[in-house]
């Protein structure tokens, strides 16, 4: 049996966060209770992008018999795959005497990258691989991930600076009569906001109808789409309301607003620019629930999540109000970096070693600006 007690990769960044270009530095923290014997200690440095889901296929045999089978649907891009020796090589004979070993590591990550993700049917993901090369016993190996950040400057996005406003109206028919419109109207001062940031939004329903609404749902939504190209190029998309805010609802011929906050949790990027696989589009909604029979209303707008929140618009030289309203979200101090809100993941897969060590649990890490937004 090995002598290995423990075999851990520990980054010098404690946030384990990088950007494209930058140089991830850090050790590999070996302890042993009795000599080993190695060909050496092999790192390897892995960028990659995989999209994978499995369909059930009904297909018939020579007999004419049902049978199911699975079908696997892919994707795959790899950005960098680096490996290298830090002690030895292939075809060294070291002996490692018992205690503890220390071993420096860096590597360059490529300029151009997607932003760290991890999902149902996906993900993007960053991760570094070290192994004690044995010839008598199995590998021992350790695996870590660590975020990469592309940068998504609101300040550069088209549009999202804009205030917006959007309404409609539902008319609701009962026994052939047709009551009066429910009409929704939502305000907002800029669709282009980063993680930690309160949304402010102004809502204002009028139910001229005969019917009650009973609540309003005001949800921030993530909708990711996974491409695979094999056997064949499709699209997935999943959906997810990944924040909502409940509000009361408006009796018959009555009319309420509303001037309220909702919080961006720690997200991904929109976009995910430089993967092609993988997809991410996020919205607001209001969703007004109908009492009765009839169908909700809903009204949606498209928003965009950036690692860099909106600069603050200074007024116009005759000191009125200026004709855009930007928010206030330039913070006076760095973000902070915070697990993603969807939870971390197990980043132990098919083909791993069985005794793989190291931290398995993985949540990519994303700035967060806890500055408010004026409304």
């Amino acid at each position: 049996m090995s002598g290995m007690q423990s075999f851990q990769i520990n980054f010098d960044n404690p946030q384990c966060t990088y950007f494209g270009g930058e140089m991830v530095t850090g050790r590999l923290h070996i302890r042993l209770e009795r000599s080993t014997r190695t060909r050496g200690i092999e790192l390897k440095f892995r960028g990659e992008a995989r999209v994978y889901w499995e369909k059930k296929i009904k297909e018939k045999d020579e007999e004419g018999n049902s049978l199911m089978s699975i079908e696997e649907h892919t994707s795959h891009e790899l950005y960098f795959d680096t490996p290298f020796y830090v002690l030895g090589g292939p075809s060294s004979d070291i002996l490692l005497q018992p205690g503890e070993h220390i071993y420096n590591f860096n590597m360059q990550l490529p300029s151009v990258l997607p932003s760290s993700f991890e999902g149902k049917l996906g993900y993007i993901r960053y991760t570094l691989l070290a192994t004690l090369i044995q010839d008598v016993h199995a590998n021992m190996v350790a695996k870590s991930a660590f975020t990469v950040l592309c940068p998504l400057d609101l300040n550069r996005e088209q549009n999202v600076k804009n205030p917006v406003m959007i309404s409609d109206d539902k008319f609701l028919c009962c026994c052939c009569c047709k009551s009066g419109p429910i009409t929704c109207a939502l305000s907002l001062p800029a669709t282009g906001f980063a993680p930690g940031q309160e949304i402010p939004f102004s809502l204002e329903v009028e139910n001229y109808s005969n019917s009650t609404v009973r609540s309003i749902h005001f949800s921030l939504i993530k909708n990711v789409s996974f491409t695979v190209t094999r056997p064949k190029k499709e699209t997935e998309t999943e959906s997810t309301k990944v924040v909502q805010m409940v509000l009361n609802g408006v009796a018959s011929n009555d009319k309420y607003s509303w001037t309220e906050r909702l919080e961006v949790p720690s997200l991904p990027p929109s976009y995910l620019k430089h993967c092609t696989i993988i997809d991410i589009a996020y919205s607001l909604e209001v969703e007004v629930k109908i009492s009765g029979l009839h169908k909700n209303m809903f009204i949606r707008v498209p928003i965009v999540i950036g690692t860099v929140p909106l600069a603050t618009q200074a007024s116009n030289s005759s000191g009125g109000r200026p004709e855009q309203f930007i928010p206030a979200a330039v913070p006076t101090a760095p973000p902070a970096y915070e697990d993603c809100m969807l939870g971390a993941v197990n980043i132990q897969e098919r083909g791993d070693v069985q005794n793989l060590q190291g931290n398995l649990k993985f949540a990519p890490r994303y700035p967060v600006y806890r500055t408010q937004m004026p409304c």
